[in-house]
């Protein structure tokens, strides 16, 4: 869907070493999917809940007031071997600020037990949490490497490829200091043989190492985050520099490196998901003084949002393996325009 993180293949590489041996029972005890049924029609609650698996929470947003207590079926996608209690397809009850628990079970034995709420956002014009990117925190690798996610802590809506890279004691996303104030530094680095070229980005979002797949590292980024807004466009200020020499692998191309940033709306209650709007912008230009572009969002649906994805990215061909090692976007903020 994205395109960027090519640094989830260094991710893969870093972890096939440590795949357990086939007789070992598994650890895993996360939950991969929650979603509700039997809503109330027109509940405003979102199906698709939003799963943390860094504190063990998931939240299903409502953008209307809820009546609690209320009883629907939660239904579970669970790490391979693993059992919940409740099970999957059970009726559980959800109360006014009061988190339901649930219990998952790896085959090994080991258990994990799961916070569960709906919590109200019934903000009509609602900002993305750091819109304006001055929260960051320390994170501190298992080498002992240290660098900067965005966000207060890891319940963050923002995230980067920057787990992935810090295998190699690199990241592609840190803060800069600008005037006194933080903004985000999104660079393209070059990386080993696998990944030559490594595309910074910054995306609503998670990286989740637990839906790791070897086939397919991709999967560990999980894009969007709930959002009940219907902003009319986006505002980003940023400034840009194209590196010198744009390669895809080891050939050198023709045409410049360029940024590429965008917003999308969806709807998650639904089956398919619906995109509902989006607005973009990508180009080469280069920009040494910070610019404001108002970017309009161009809606094909009528549906209402449950989700955005904002992405930032210094390479928009990055998941290619193409991009201009030097490349760097400085992004100041990424905020809704309304009427």
């Amino acid at each position: 869907m994205k395109k960027l993180l090519i640094v989830l293949f260094i991710s893969s590489v870093a972890l096939v070493s440590c795949k357990k041996d086939d007789k070992e029972l598994s650890k895993a005890n996360s939950i991969l999917k929650a979603t509700l049924k039997d809503l109330p029609q027109d509940s405003g609650i979102n199906s698709e809940g939003d799963i943390n698996n860094d504190n063990n929470t998931i939240v299903f947003g409502a953008n209307k007031p809820v009546t609690f207590p209320l009883e629907v079926v939660i239904d579970l996608t669970l790490s391979e071997g693993a059992k919940s209690e409740p099970v999957s397809g059970t009726r559980i009850e959800f109360k006014k600020d009061e988190a339901t628990r649930i219990s998952v079970k790896a085959e090994d034995g080991t258990a994990r037990v799961w916070e569960v709420s709906i919590v109200e956002q019934l903000d009509p014009e609602p900002q993305l949490v750091n819109n304006m990117f001055q929260d960051w925190y320390k994170v501190t690798a298992e080498s002992g490497f240290e660098y900067y996610q965005p966000g207060k802590d890891a319940n963050s809506i923002w995230a980067t490829p920057n787990l992935g890279t810090s295998f190699l004691q690199m990241v592609p996303v840190s803060p800069i200091d600008v005037d006194g104030k933080k903004a985000a530094q999104i660079m393209t680095i070059g990386g080993p043989d696998i990944a030559p070229i490594i595309a910074g980005a910054m995306y609503t979002g998670k990286f989740d190492l637990s839906m790791y797949d070897p086939k397919d590292p991709s999967k560990a980024a999980v894009f969007g985050t709930p959002f009940f807004g219907m902003p009319k466009g986006i505002k980003f200020t940023f400034k840009y520099k194209p590196g010198p020499k744009n390669y895809k692998g080891s050939t050198e191309l023709p045409y410049p490196d360029k940024c590429h940033l965008y917003a999308i709306l969806e709807n998650r209650n639904v089956s398919p998901k619906v995109q509902i709007a989006k607005a973009e912008y990508s180009g080469s230009k280069e920009y040494s003084d910070f610019v404001t572009m108002d970017l309009t969002f161009n809606y094909t649906s009528t549906d209402r949002p449950t989700h955005i994805t904002v992405v930032l990215t210094s390479s928009i061909n990055g998941d290619l393996f193409e991009g201009a090692i030097g490349s760097v976007l400085v992004a100041k903020e990424a905020t809704m325009i309304y009427e």
